[in-house]
């Protein structure tokens, strides 16, 4: 059925968010307390407990982070990095149920925000924008309100304090005049910074700080009483995930399993395919030693054309269904073949996009006629498909094996398991989806700001 509301998809993303949170710190890359098999991580629990968040703050010091974070770092954290460790941990895992759950979503929201600044700080700029934006998303939209606990609750107890807790209505409705105007000095501060940094990792982290801030800056400075909130949140986020396409190709132009190919050459995609070869399932091995190695060059030119036309409609919302469906299509190739690392956060955000029909504002598709509807047309035996998939896929996972971190070792069982997350995920907002009465947009009414 397609169904004409915002809120499953909204909560789509919010779950979405959570799941990954939970995949992150349990056998992601950066895992902590690892699967049943593996048991924690031991440089985050036992006698060595606080030691990989040293090595870590070594490496974003030795990459040329800034120094006030390194002060913090060596003056603050590292006396008590056991502790410290510990906390991070346990705001990981609870950032994962509040999202998954929809409790307390903006104010997790924010932590999560400045979780990801730390993080950032280390020097890291692979992953965490991914994370970022789905928090942005979530904060702007109060996703917890759509077939989340916070609903439950302001909807159960009458509790004015509750409602401020949940909604942060805590701040005068101009102070987003000066929320945006410090979001834009940040923006031209990272930006700026770019040209000075000598290391690439820290110079990467200013450019991503840069463009966040930047669209943080746009949604407050946009957004408006009178405007939906939903719409402009999406339509940022379909312009994000386009210049997300692009630094692949002018930034990270380098074919990677923690990337997405973008432009590489035929001697670059064939190191990374004689990689996934060597890793993988024996079919996908014969997949890649039959069919893409031998024609590295063709793919070369088939995945930079496909990359390249995804990003410029997304950023100018031309056709931005078709856009999302094939970049949809794309990217489950790259993560069917094991780009498992980045492929599955551009899905998952994508999907949010087709889903809610790119937001439509500062779009090309504003202008051509066609009626703006949010859903998909999903039928009860898809949505049955995709959890009888979801289930399979995680046994295989499970039976194969997967280890934390392990999307260069474990191959295999990583893409089952992100097929199952992903299916999963598609699966439960199908049945959001089913669960509301379809009405056009211009009926809606944005209830939550």
């Amino acid at each position: 059925m397609f169904k004409g509301n915002a809120g499953p998809w909204v909560a789509f993303v919010r779950i979405f968010l959570g799941v990954f949170w939970l995949y992150e710190v349990t056998i992601g890359h950066n895992w902590k307390i690892g699967s049943f098999t593996s048991g924690p991580h031991p440089g985050w629990f036992g006698p060595e407990a606080g030691s990989y968040l040293i090595e870590q703050g070594n490496a974003g010091i030795a990459a040329g982070t800034w120094s006030w974070f390194a002060w913090v770092l060596e003056t603050l954290m590292y006396p008590n990095a056991a502790l410290w460790g510990y906390v991070a941990v346990a705001v990981q895992i609870m950032l994962a149920l509040a999202f998954i759950f929809g409790l307390f979503v903006r104010p997790m929201a924010v932590i999560g925000l400045s979780m990801d600044f730390f993080i950032f700080m280390l020097g890291n700029s692979r992953i965490p924008p991914f994370f970022s934006i789905g928090h942005l998303f979530v904060l702007a939209t109060n996703a917890g309100m759509y077939y989340g606990l916070d609903a439950y609750l302001v909807n159960r107890y009458d509790k004015e304090w509750l409602k401020k807790l949940i909604n942060l209505n805590f701040f005068p409705d101009k102070a987003r005049y000066v929320a945006g105007s410090a979001a834009a000095v940040l923006a031209v501060y990272y930006l700026q910074k770019t040209t000075v940094i000598d290391t690439e990792k820290i110079k990467m982290v200013s450019l991503d700080l840069g463009i966040l801030f930047g669209f943080v800056a746009a949604w407050f400075f946009l957004a408006n009483d009178k405007m939906n909130k939903i719409d402009l949140t999406t339509s940022l986020l379909r312009i994000w995930l386009g210049y997300r396409f692009l630094h692949e190709i002018f930034v990270r132009n380098v074919p990677a399993l923690n990337g997405i190919p973008g432009w590489g050459t035929k001697e670059q995609l064939t190191a990374v395919f004689t990689q996934i070869s060597e890793l993988h399932w024996p079919a996908i091995g014969f997949l890649m030693d039959s069919v893409f190695i031998p024609t590295a060059g063709f793919w070369a030119i088939f995945f930079a054309v496909i990359h390249t036309a995804v990003a410029i409609m997304l950023l100018l919302g031309i056709r931005t269904r078709i856009a999302a469906k094939i970049g949809l299509g794309f990217l489950a190739l790259l993560i069917v073949l094991g780009f498992t690392r980045y492929s599955p956060f551009m899905f998952g955000y994508l999907f949010a996009v087709l889903a809610l029909d790119g937001g439509r504002m500062f779009s090309f598709d504003s202008l051509n006629g066609i009626k703006h509807e949010y859903g998909i047309n999903i039928s009860r035996k898809a949505i049955l498909s995709l959890a009888i998939l979801s289930v399979v896929a995680a046994v295989v996972a499970y039976q194969g094996g997967v280890l934390p971190d392990g999307y260069r070792t474990s191959m295999g069982p990583v893409v089952a398991a992100m097929v199952a997350m992903l299916a999963g995920l598609v699966a439960t907002g199908g049945v959001l989806q089913e669960s509301v009465v379809r009405i056009p947009v211009a009926e809606l009414e944005e209830v939550h700001s």
